[in-house]
């Protein structure tokens, strides 16, 4: 299972993710980044956190319009 894990989201899921929503993701929680876990933790958590994402970084996430179900989007083109 940790093989197909790591094909999927790779060694360190945080090198695909926007720098300005990782930093935001990170306020408050420490993630490890080799853990499919708290990938999935931090994606639950901001998908729940949505309207406390700053403009700046939902434009720059391009979530401008579809609200919290464009973190899905996001994700999907990600992994």
């Amino acid at each position: 299972a940790v093989a197909l894990a790591n094909s999927i989201v790779g060694l360190s899921w945080e090198k695909n993710l926007d720098a300005s929503f990782l930093q935001n993701a990170t306020k408050r929680r420490v993630y490890d980044p080799t853990s499919v876990r708290d990938l999935l933790r931090m994606m639950r958590n901001k998908y729940h956190h949505f309207d406390e994402l700053p403009p700046e970084v939902r434009e720059s996430l391009g979530l401008t319009e579809d609200g919290a179900e464009g973190l899905i989007h996001y994700f999907g083109r990600r992994f």
